[in-house]
């Protein structure tokens, strides 16, 4: 069943290729890029993750890591539809503040768990002792707010920009409303319902944190799936 997180893994890869191969590539097709690439590695991260806690090893640079990764997903569509949205679209320094969710777990993740001995990440690992820590809780819920927050925040960006965006771009095939806002409103959904099954799990506890993460990143593939149709 989990070869289905190869599909997804695969697929992103595909859509990479295609974005390189396109001809007169413009800065929202390179942020679009990233946003694929995110999720190779997040995707990708999780199916090692899994084979490695079924062969009951824990390497650390594969290990409970692709969670962090999440705090960058909402980050990078946010840079995408700004992008299309303003002409002369330029970095600031203040929008590095989107990055620091992102550092701050990086650097609480390397002292919270990569920075421990291998006896001590088994027993960390074993029995999902650690859903029960508050820590764990926090961070399912700031992943949710995160990721929900920024798709919400760029479905109203694409509708208070729309007339500009028309106007930059009513003669470039490539883009239009209709994929910005099929591409958002999938993000959404599927944000939602991924953080919906692991808020539930933590008031009823009715899965295995592994099959959670193969559960929500299924949901994740069906949405590559979906761009890809787009």
């Amino acid at each position: 069943m989990e070869y289905v997180l190869i599909i997804g893994t695969f697929e992103a890869l595909f859509l990479i290729l295609l974005l390189l191969g396109k001809k007169n590539k413009s800065l929202p097709d390179y942020l679009l890029g990233v946003i694929f690439i995110l999720y190779v590695i997040s995707i990708g991260s999780v199916y090692l993750e899994l084979q490695n806690i079924r062969n009951n090893s824990t390497l650390s640079a594969i290990t409970n890591i692709s969670w962090i990764f999440l705090f960058l997903h909402g980050p990078a569509l946010w840079f995408y539809i700004k992008s299309l949205s303003d002409h002369e679209f330029r970095f600031k320094p203040l929008y590095l503040l989107h990055f620091v969710p992102f550092i701050f777990f990086s650097v609480f993740q390397y002292y919270n768990f990569i920075n421990l001995t291998d006896a001590e990440k088994i027993r960390f690992l074993e029995n999902d002792m650690f859903k029960e820590e508050i820590s764990y809780k926090i961070t399912v819920l700031l992943i949710g707010v995160s990721t929900i927050s920024y798709s919400i925040w760029a479905l109203n960006m694409i509708r208070r920009r729309c007339d500009k965006l028309m106007q930059h771009y009513s003669k470039i095939e490539d883009i239009d409303l209709g994929w910005l806002r099929a591409l958002t409103v999938a993000s959404l959904i599927s944000y939602s319902v991924n953080v919906s099954f692991f808020s539930l799990d933590m008031i009823f506890h009715f899965a295995t944190y592994r099959f959670l993460m193969f559960l929500t990143n299924s949901f994740a593939t069906v949405y590559i799936l979906f761009l890809g149709y787009f």
